[in-house]
C-alpha cells in the first residue's frame, strides 16, 4: 500500500506547509511567502456524507439535560487504563467496575450530549490519551465535540480537564502542561509529553459537550426553501411539508415527492414542466394533507399508480388521468392517510 512516507519533515517545513495550507495556499516553493506561491487552492475538502453535521448546534450550550443520565463503567487494565465499558442507567457500579463518566443530553436538542467526567486511556504516556480505540466497538465519545470556542461570548462550550490525582483542580490549556484536544479525530495531546512532569499525572478527566446527531448531507431531516429551487438532473425534487417554493423539473417531466409531517400541512408548489409522477411518504395515521399546485406557464400532472411504492388510490376519477393548470389555474391534491395507503383526490379550479 502506498502512503506518505514515515520519515519526519524537519519542524520548520512542517510549520510552513501548515501555515500555507491554514491560508489556503500551496507549499510549491519553500521558503517563500503564500503571497508569491505558485496558483492552486489547498483549501481542505470534506466529504459530504461524513464530515457535515447536519443538524443545528445552538450558539450558546443547552442546560436543558435530561434526568435520564447513562453511567460508563470500566475496569481497570494491567497498564493502568481503564476498559471493558459498559453503559448503564444505573447509579451503583457493577462489582469491580469504576464510575468513568457520565452523558446526558439536551431536551430540546437531543442530539447534543453533555458528557462529564470522562476517564481517557493512555496511546502514549504523558503525550497522547482517547476514550477507546477509535477502530474498535466502543465509540470514542472524544470525537465530534463541539469545540471550546463555538460560544465565544460566554464560553459555554469550554472544556474542563481534571486528573484522577487531583479530581477538583481544573487544568487550563494556556498554563503548563499545555494541551489541546483534536475534537475531530478524538484525541487529547499534551505537545511538551509533560502531563506528569509539569501536571498532576494520573489519569486525565474531560468533560465537554458532543455532537450525536446526523451526519452528512444526504441525511438532511429537513429542508426549508426560500426562493427557487431547480432539478437539473433527474428531475427529482423531495419536499418537506413545510416547503413553498418554485420547482423546475429538467428533464421534463419529473417525478414530485412530497414527505408529510406529523401534522396537517399544506405544501404550495409553482411548477414549470410536467410531473410524470407524484410520490408521498410520511404522515401520520388518519391524517390530512393540502398540495396546491400552480404554474408559471401551462403544465401537467399525470396521476398514476406507482407499484414501486405503497400505492396511491384515488378517490375521484380512478387513476391514470391527466390534470392541466396554467398560471391562472390551480390543481388541489386532498391526501389522506390511513397509515398503509394514500388516498388522493384531486380538483381543478381557475
Amino acid at each position: 500500500m502506498s502512503g506518505p512516507g514515515t520519515t519526519s519533515a524537519p519542524i520548520a517545513t512542517t510549520v510552513e506547509l501548515l501555515q500555507k495550507k491554514y491560508l489556503g495556499s500551496v507549499n510549491s516553493l519553500q521558503g517563500v511567502s503564500y503571497v508569491n506561491e505558485n496558483p492552486g487552492n489547498a483549501r481542505p475538502r470534506i466529504f459530504h456524507d461524513k464530515q457535515i453535521f447536519v443538524q443545528n448546534v445552538p450558539p450558546v450550550a443547552p442546560t436543558d439535560l435530561s434526568s435520564n443520565i447513562t453511567y460508563i463503567y470500566g475496569t481497570l487494565l494491567a497498564n493502568g487504563n481503564y476498559g471493558n465499558f459498559q453503559s448503564s442507567s444505573s447509579s451503583t457500579a457493577p462489582a469491580n467496575n469504576t464510575l468513568c463518566g457520565t452523558i446526558q443530553t439536551s431536551i430540546s436538542y437531543p442530539y447534543i450530549q453533555k458528557i462529564t467526567n470522562l476517564y481517557l486511556s493512555y496511546v502514549a504516556q504523558n503525550s497522547s490519551y482517547w476514550f477507546a480505540n477509535p477502530t474498535g466497538s466502543i465509540t470514542n465519545y472524544l470525537s465530534n465535540i463541539i469545540p471550546y470556542n463555538y460560544d465565544p461570548a460566554t464560553s459555554t462550550y469550554n472544556y474542563i480537564l481534571n486528573s484522577s490525582n487531583n479530581p477538583t483542580k481544573q487544568y487550563l490549556a494556556s498554563n503548563a502542561p499545555i494541551w489541546l484536544v483534536d475534537s475531530d479525530a478524538g484525541y487529547l495531546y499534551f505537545p511538551n509529553n509533560d502531563w506528569t512532569s509539569n501536571g498532576p499525572g494520573g489519569i486525565p478527566i474531560i468533560s465537554f459537550y458532543r455532537y450525536n446527531g446526523l451526519m452528512g448531507l444526504s441525511t438532511l431531516p429537513s429542508l426549508t426553501i426560500n426562493g427557487a429551487l431547480t432539478c437539473n438532473t433527474s428531475g427529482y425534487i423531495s419536499a418537506g411539508s413545510t416547503s413553498s417554493s418554485s420547482v423546475t423539473f429538467s428533464p421534463n417531466p419529473g417525478i414530485l415527492t412530497c414527505t408529510f409531517g406529523n401534522n396537517y400541512s399544506a405544501n404550495k408548489y409553482i411548477i414549470t414542466g410536467n410531473i410524470s409522477s407524484l410520490n408521498f411518504s410520511g404522515g401520520v395515521s388518519n391524517g390530512t394533507y393540502i398540495v396546491y399546485l400552480t404554474s408559471s406557464a401551462s403544465s401537467s400532472l399525470i396521476l398514476k399508480k406507482d407499484t414501486n411504492m405503497v400505492p396511491l388510490l384515488f378517490i375521484n376519477g380512478g387513476a391514470n388521468q391527466t390534470l392541466q393548470v396554467t398560471s391562472s389555474s390551480y390543481i388541489l391534491l386532498t391526501v389522506i392517510f390511513d397509515g398503509t395507503s394514500y388516498f388522493l383526490s384531486a380538483s381543478t379550479f381557475s
